[in-house]
């Protein structure tokens, strides 16, 4: 709520164009490019306003500028992270002050206000923010032992066996652990589960497997909650047990593809923020933007899911008339109109170096009025420009061997 609405959209944005440790290149033309091409909105302001409320911090490493989002890591987690900028190389600061930036993403063990550093939001400390370990902790012994067999040996060899890294606990055992059987407590104690054991109960449960004597690995529970959500994880479970001719899996594993599909749908966060960005949408701003989808170009994510994807909000009946005209919800599916050969010409004489001379492009005429495609021009004088010794020639008709040669290579 202290940044202007620009800012807040720019800053959700911004994720898209960092590594997978919130670091990016700090370039405002860039950045206004791809986030905002067809917007008049400057980027620079939006950057120093972040900046300002210590969202983002501004570095360099020798004479490059980078950036870094505050706590990335911490909400972001890929399996197999990959940096693309420096974090640990020489830094320096604008502000003159010196600040670990791996600290400041989040891969320290406590979140980072950096207070008293000049130009960084409040002097008020803020708690400490975990972040939640994904190890595999081993259940508690002793309950299970108690619970499986008769003796500790016998416990042992049900209850505490790991196979392949992965804990194979029985139903039973998991029960062993609820809050309700107080197992291995004091008289008078209960102790509530891990989130995952419970979480494996009920995907034992739901999943008709819970009577199978055959032990399951619920450790894979753990990761799930790690990768995808308690959430996702029941969409899921449901998703699969739901569907005509179910029959109980062997293993688990059997749920992690529609668990990540459930996982890879919209946010309820996500959503609420595109219907209320949509809310004053009218039919013309729609088709504008359905207009942009049928010649290829990218969805915003900021209106929510693409034509094409569940619970998108374009108006049913704009869908149902792009379905009519194009065949399908798909993009791509207008092809870019024709290069006239007056817009040929001008690329001709970019491409060439030539646009401070006084060349005719009358060439290029000629040669579109013979069936040669623009696209072909074009690539028959980039061929001629990047190779070895290139240099600008005096008319266009230099280019013409090459031109013709492309149209027979097309042929």
């Amino acid at each position: 709520l202290e940044c202007s609405v620009a800012a807040r959209l720019f800053f959700i944005l911004l994720g898209t164009e960092a590594d997978d440790y919130g670091c990016f290149a700090w370039k405002p033309i860039r950045l206004k490019m791809r986030l905002f091409p067809a917007d008049h909105i400057e980027v620079e302001p939006l950057l120093a306003e972040l900046v300002s409320v210590n969202r983002l911090i501004h570095y360099t490493v020798g004479e490059k500028h980078f950036g870094a989002i505050r706590n990335f890591t911490l909400f972001q987690r890929p399996k197999k992270p990959a940096s693309h900028h420096p974090r640990d190389k020489a830094l320096s600061f604008p502000s003159g002050q010196s600040v670990s930036i791996n600290d400041y993403i989040g891969l320290g063990k406590k979140s980072t206000e950096l207070n008293g550093v000049v130009g960084f939001g409040s002097t008020e400390p803020a708690p400490p923010i975990e972040p939640q370990s994904t190890e595999q902790e081993p259940p508690p012994a002793a309950p299970v032992s108690e619970k499986v067999g008769t003796g500790s040996a016998e416990g042992r060899k049900e209850g505490d066996k790991k196979e392949g890294g992965k804990e194979y606990i029985p139903s039973s055992s998991i029960e062993a652990l609820s809050p309700a059987s107080g197992a291995g407590l004091p008289e008078g104690q209960c102790s509530k589960p891990e989130p995952y054991l419970e979480l494996g109960t009920w995907v034992l449960d739901t999943a008709g497997m819970s009577s199978d004597p055959r032990r399951h690995p619920v450790g894979i529970v753990r990761q799930w909650l790690a990768d995808f959500g308690d959430e996702a994880i029941r969409a899921g479970v449901r998703t699969v047990v739901e569907r005509q001719g179910y029959q109980p899996p062997k293993a688990l594993k059997y749920f992690e593809p529609a668990i990540a599909e459930a996982a890879d749908e919209p946010s309820r966060e996500r959503m609420a923020y595109a219907k209320t960005f949509t809310a004053d949408f009218t039919e013309a701003r729609w088709i504008e933007y359905l207009n942009r989808w049928a010649r290829g170009e990218e969805w915003p994510v900021v209106i929510g899911p693409a034509p094409n994807q569940k619970g998108t909000l374009v108006w049913e009946y704009l869908l149902d008339r792009y379905r009519e005209k194009h065949g399908s919800l798909e993009p791509g599916k207008v092809k870019p109109e024709a290069l006239r050969w007056d817009q040929v010409g001008l690329r001709v004489l970019a491409m060439a170096g030539l646009v401070d001379k006084a060349i005719s492009i009358a060439p290029v005429k000629a040669w579109i009025d013979a069936g040669i495609s623009g696209e072909d021009v074009l690539a028959a004088v980039k061929a001629v420009v990047e190779a070895p010794g290139y240099r600008p020639p005096k008319s266009l008709r230099e280019f013409e061997p090459a031109v013709m040669a492309r149209q027979e290579e097309a042929a």
